[in-house]
């Protein structure tokens, strides 16, 4: 009984018809009439009021970030999610996140990183 109901479930994703067009969850990420997969990006999800609030973030703050730190492009979006978009409140918390970096020295920590005396034993 087991093996027909295997070979029942084999049969049908081996039918002519395209398994992954009908699966509901593939609608979201290929479409209903596009079979190339698209990548997903949180930019998908968020509001255009949303897109705005994380640009006037990005614009207050972008003198006191460093690079690297510009090179991740969610961090004003995951501040601001963290304050459920209150730009106020996100633009303190990231000020105090980059002060926290550059006291301690966070991005230059590997470069200026000398072994000490135990590890050259």
């Amino acid at each position: 009984m087991i093996m027909l109901l295997i070979n029942q479930e084999v049969d049908k994703t081996s039918q002519n018809c395209d398994f992954k067009k009908h699966h509901h969850y593939s609608r979201f990420v290929l479409g209903y009439h596009n079979k190339q997969p698209r990548k997903m990006t949180w930019t998908d999800t968020i509001t255009k009021n949303e897109k705005e609030t994380i640009e006037t973030l990005k614009r207050l703050t972008i003198k006191d970030c460093t690079p690297k730190m510009l090179e991740d492009e969610t961090l004003f979006y995951r501040f601001l999610k963290a304050r459920d978009f209150n730009l106020k409140d996100a633009e303190e918390m990231l000020r105090n996140h980059i002060n926290w970096r550059k006291e301690y020295q966070i991005d230059t920590i590997i470069k200026d990183y000398k072994a000490s005396e135990v590890n050259k034993i």
